[in-house]
């Protein structure tokens, strides 16, 4: 029973009822900050975790910094020098979702010094049907982005200028990987996506697509937010362009060791880029 009030409290606030907004919030509240990750499965029973993003969120100021790491960032994990994505895929096949998430955003915590203790966990096949539903979005894409990859089945091959790409093509888009900017140019593209993407949602959410909606985030949705913490975000950021987020990516430099790519975190300019975001909080 309970359950099923809060999914009608939070019917209520999607298709933008004022009265139930000012019933269930009587005032701005800080949040915690929350980790992005993207899964996308490579092969039987496995996942990595191609897209690690923590979402810094200021209520206060009404802003939201999104925090990139990339999925090459060289960590020390149970007294190992790995990729970081490579926690996630090592975890899951022990121990499910959850539990990679969890080590995965305990991690994120220890390269940032930041304090995050939840974590949104999505499938592509979730991103693809939801921007189904949503009718495609635009992004203009900058340049020729061709790749091939017979074994996976990945096929792209998209023209510079502003296109409208359905789901298929969307997750193309995410998963593009031959870029001269490497892990920088695809965390790029995830940022402006996910801030498209979102943007477009809260303009296109009515009733009708709510059943839709809760149908795939239910089949593709991981996370251990609170349902009351959902909504309580809602209403602070229902009004904010996410395209106005300020956009970060982990300082650090490409680094080849044993003949593998990694991403190696710059410790001082990591203390620098979250001086800054303290900075912003504070104006």
């Amino acid at each position: 029973m309970l359950k099923l009030i809060k999914w009608t409290v939070i019917i209520a606030l999607l298709a933008g009822t004022a009265a139930a907004s000012w019933y269930y919030f009587s005032e701005k509240e800080s949040f915690p900050n929350i980790l992005l990750l993207g899964a996308d499965e490579v092969e039987q029973n496995s996942r990595h975790s191609d897209t690690i993003m923590a979402a810094v969120i200021d209520v206060k100021a009404v802003k939201i910094t999104l925090f990139s790491i990339p999925r090459d960032t060289l960590v020390n994990y149970g007294g190992r020098e790995m990729k970081i994505n490579t926690i996630y895929a090592s975890v899951f096949i022990k121990n499910g979702h959850a539990a990679a998430a969890d080590e995965v955003r305990k991690e994120v915590e220890r390269l940032t010094g930041l304090s995050i203790p939840y974590y949104f966990l999505v499938d592509y096949g979730a991103v693809e049907e939801m921007v189904d539903l949503f009718g495609g979005i635009k992004l203009d894409i900058k340049k020729n982005m061709n790749y091939t990859d017979v074994a996976g089945g990945l096929y792209i091959d998209f023209k510079p200028g502003i296109q409208k790409l359905d789901g298929k093509a969307a997750v193309k888009y995410l998963r593009f990987r031959s870029d001269p900017m490497a892990d920088l140019g695809r965390i790029e593209r995830q940022q402006k996506f996910v801030a498209a993407f979102l943007d477009k949602a809260k303009t296109r959410l009515s009733l009708d697509k709510i059943p839709k909606v809760y149908s795939i985030i239910k089949r593709n949705l991981k996370t251990n937010v609170p349902v009351e913490t959902v909504l309580r975000l809602y209403v602070a950021f229902k009004n904010y362009r996410l395209s106005d987020a300020w956009m970060l990516t982990l300082p650090g430099e490409p680094v080849s060791i044993n003949g593998v790519s990694y991403w190696k975190t710059d410790a001082r300019e990591t203390r620098t880029a979250l001086r800054k975001l303290k900075h912003l909080k504070e104006e």
